[in-house]
């Protein structure tokens, strides 16, 4: 199971993107937990950009270097390149280095336990060869593990992968490493406990892996959707249609709130409208949208009927009640005196072919 990361936030590079495709090659027993920056997450560490974990099992923390080929070798063949572009031992992916540390330190002092999690550094524009030969130098006594995309294809990545694996993560530990690392997608417990439970609550809740995968996959247009839209609206090609269904119950709507809070979020200028069918549920989205983004949710929330209205200058008179439609059907029944159906038989047709 793979989430789509967002290509409309800003701060994904080309060489994350990049990681990001290689990973999804990855086996179905893999998941790859993406970081998305939002206003919920409170982590005083940066958080690398993934987190891959095996058969629920084993977990690795990822991080990406953009370092380019050509800069990398300037770390050991003395090339003269301008300073901004030269890189040293030292230097080279210490920054990736630096929150890989810090964040695996904050994991362990949030559980209060050292959890047994590979930390990786990608580096998806730096040749095998080149890395090779600065790998020796840099995990010399060192628990960083420096792969370049290079040296690795589709077969033999997830062996790369499962050949750094030692100790399990412990199972209360795994479901903990998710709320430090996906912070987004804590529910809280308002969302699922009636104001009558007073049972205690020992966690937060989380989205499941199903809930999670709808609501962050694909925030983005395809190609045809961006051609269409694109001309009335810069922020178009940032979303993409997807319908999600289930019974009562399943979360549809928390999917629905949580992906608005997540667009919202990754594009602080788009205008996001939730559209539902009666105003108590409206109200409810809401509620829970502010919730999610602390009193400023930037999603608006609406009935059908009130954005029909707003946008309707004549309105009621352009939009027809329930009431008008009989009487209307009525006087024109009064001019066809062959036509045996009753009023409401007509108007229950109406609605039934609307509803289709």
């Amino acid at each position: 199971m793979a989430i789509s990361y967002p290509k409309t936030l800003g701060q994904v590079s080309q060489a994350v993107a990049k990681a990001h495709r290689a990973l999804k090659q990855l086996p179905d027993d893999y998941e790859i937990w993406a970081a998305l920056e939002t206003s919920r997450a409170s982590s005083t560490a940066k958080r690398p950009p993934f987190l891959v974990v095996w058969k629920k099992r084993y977990g690795f923390l990822v991080h990406v270097a953009p370092t380019k080929d050509t800069i990398a070798r300037t770390a050991f063949d003395n090339q003269l390149f301008q300073d901004n572009e030269t890189v040293t031992l030292e230097t080279l992916a210490a920054e990736e280095e630096s929150d890989l540390v810090a964040f695996s330190k904050q994991i362990t002092q949030d559980l209060d336990a050292e959890l047994p999690l590979k930390r990786l550094i990608l580096f998806p524009n730096v040749r095998a060869n080149t890395l090779d030969t600065l790998r020796l130098a840099k995990e010399r006594g060192n628990d960083l593990h420096f792969l370049s995309l290079d040296s690795v294809s589709k077969e033999t990545f997830s062996d790369y992968f499962e050949g750094l694996v030692d100790d399990e993560l412990p199972e209360p530990s795994f479901l903990h490493l998710r709320r430090s690392f996906n912070p987004e997608s804590i529910v809280p417990s308002s969302f699922t406990t009636s104001p009558e439970d007073t049972t205690a609550r020992l966690t937060e809740y989380l989205l499941d892996s199903d809930q999670e995968w709808c609501a962050k996959n694909n925030l983005h247009l395809n190609a045809d959707c961006e051609a269409a839209l694109l001309a009335s609206s810069a922020q178009a090609k940032d979303f993409q249609c997807q319908l999600v269904s289930g019974v009562a119950g399943s979360g549809k709507s928390l999917v629905l709130i949580y992906r608005a809070y997540f667009s919202a979020e990754i594009n602080p200028n788009a205008r996001i409208l939730v559209l539902t069918h009666n105003k108590p549920l409206s109200l409810e989205l809401k509620r829970r949208l502010t919730t999610l983004a602390h009193g400023n949710p930037r999603v608006d929330t609406h009935t059908f009927f009130q954005l029909a209205a707003r946008h309707c200058p004549n309105y009621p008179s352009d939009i027809l009640g329930p009431y008008s439609c009989k009487r209307m059907i009525n006087n024109i029944l009064r001019d066809q005196p062959n036509i045996s159906f009753s009023s409401e038989f007509i108007l229950d047709e109406i609605s039934f072919i609307k509803d289709n």
